[in-house]
């Protein structure tokens, strides 16, 4: 999945995004993410990143995480046009979170 099209969807399920959202006439843009981190602050990111944290739980929970790599073997592997190959589901985790909290800083 393209990480930008990650970031809105991230985004448009925080708990914070449906106030900040309603004040956007379009809120599939780049922009709206934005509006959020201006409107919410650290409270936004934090959100996001509490809600990555609690899907990956939900996954490893149920070995979904397990089950997809033992299907798709990805880790550590180059699949274009992906910048970071992570060695592990962790690392790909705190990459995907580290590079949110960068865009929205």
């Amino acid at each position: 999945m393209n990480r930008t099209i990650a970031i809105l969807a991230l985004a448009a399920l925080s708990p914070l995004a449906p106030a900040a959202l309603a004040q956007d006439a379009a809120p599939a843009t780049p922009v709206t993410l934005f509006k959020l981190n201006e409107a919410c602050g650290a409270e936004f990111t934090d959100a996001i990143t509490g809600r990555i944290d609690a899907y990956a739980a939900q996954l490893n929970e149920t070995n979904n995480v397990s089950n997809n790599f033992a299907r798709w073997p990805v880790l550590g592997a180059y699949i274009w046009p992906n910048h970071f190959i992570g060695a592990t589901y962790e690392q790909e985790l705190n990459y995907l979170k580290d590079f949110i909290n960068k865009r929205l800083s």
